[in-house]
């Protein structure tokens, strides 16, 4: 239905090489939705919601987000390689 637009997160569309082009369908740059609501601000308030005295600098102090997002990507690497081969396989 070319009447609606679609808003697709890239998943992997991309990777697989599945991706849809049509005129009302825009995917958006990153893996998924998700990864636009990480940010320093966002992970400060989630914090500040278990310690709300901390203050800025202090969770600076104990948090590095640069360090987080790296962590995840290594922990995660199995785990998505073997998503996109089942996606791949199935």
């Amino acid at each position: 239905d070319h009447s609606k637009i679609y808003i697709l997160d890239l998943d992997f569309d991309e990777t697989l090489e599945r991706k849809i082009e049509e005129d009302n369908i825009f995917y958006l740059k990153r893996y998924s939705i998700e990864n636009y609501l990480i940010s320093k601000e966002t992970v400060f308030e989630m914090i500040r919601e278990k310690s709300p005295k901390l203050k800025n600098e202090e969770i600076e102090n104990l948090f590095s987000l640069e360090t987080f997002i790296k962590n995840c990507k290594i922990l995660l690497r199995d785990l998505t390689c073997t998503f996109v081969v089942i996606q791949k396989l199935s």
